[in-house]
C-alpha cells in the first residue's frame, strides 16, 4: 500500500482516537443535573442555536448530559434527558480501543512499508 496513504490513516486514526479519548474524559470530569452541565462547578451554557432562535429543542439537546451520566454510570437520568444518549456514548467509547488498534496496526504496516529505511 502507498506509504502517503498510510500516512494518511494513520493520522485520521490519531485524531479520531484524541477526540473520542477527549468527549469521553469530560463525561467524566464532568458533573451535571436535569437542567445544567458544568465543569469544576461551573456551569456550561446552552450552546443549541435551535433553542436560541426558536425556542424548542431539538434532538441533540441533554446530549452532554444524558453523556455525563452515562459516564457516571446514571442510565436512568441519561436516558430522561436524551434516549440516544447511552448508545452513542458507547459508540464513542468503542472507538478508543477500536482505533487504537488500527494505529498499532497502521504504525506496523508503515514499518514495513516500501522505500523504509
Amino acid at each position: 500500500m502507498n506509504e502517503s496513504l498510510l500516512r494518511g490513516r494513520l493520522r485520521g486514526n490519531i485524531g479520531l482516537l484524541v477526540l473520542c479519548s477527549l468527549i469521553i474524559l469530560l463525561s467524566i470530569v464532568m458533573s451535571a443535573d436535569p437542567e445544567v452541565a458544568r465543569i469544576f462547578g461551573w456551569d456550561v451554557p446552552p450552546m443549541c442555536l435551535f433553542v436560541n432562535l426558536f425556542g424548542t429543542e431539538c434532538w441533540g439537546c441533554g446530549l452532554t448530559r444524558s453523556f455525563i451520566f452515562t459516564a457516571h454510570g446514571d442510565l436512568d437520568a441519561a436516558w430522561l434527558v436524551n434516549r440516544g444518549g447511552p448508545p452513542f456514548w458507547v459508540l464513542i467509547a468503542s472507538q478508543i480501543p477500536y482505533r487504537s488498534l488500527l494505529i498499532f496496526r497502521g504504525a506496523r504496516e508503515l514499518k514495513g512499508a516500501p522505500g523504509k529505511a
